[in-house]
């Protein structure tokens, strides 16, 4: 699996969740449950700001991406160039991060 390449290049412990990197914050629902003034959040959107969400069972993810957890960390990066990779890249589907 490559995410197990990831935990080990940063010599990240298993137990410690990735990332999940989206290009646009439409696409949270898909992922995660939006909590109760989830509105007032998301004006820090795009940016830096990572959200602990409770993950959707639904979702897709692997478990290694969460560490196994029932919540998954989004970000939204600000960058253009991040952006547009993840939507052209990727074809929409979510990316996990190293950061």
């Amino acid at each position: 699996m490559p995410w197990h390449g990831i935990y080990e290049a940063k010599g990240r412990p298993s137990f410690n969740p990735l990332i999940v990197h989206l290009a646009d914050a439409a696409d949270i629902g898909r992922y995660a449950y939006l909590p109760e003034g989830f509105d007032r959040l998301a004006g820090f959107w795009p940016g830096p700001l990572t959200l602990l969400l409770p993950l959707r069972a639904d979702a897709g993810l692997s478990p290694l991406v969460t560490a196994g957890l029932a919540k998954v960390a989004i970000r939204i990066p600000a960058h253009p160039v991040a952006r547009a990779l993840f939507w052209h890249r990727f074809s929409g589907q979510p990316a996990a991060g190293r950061t």
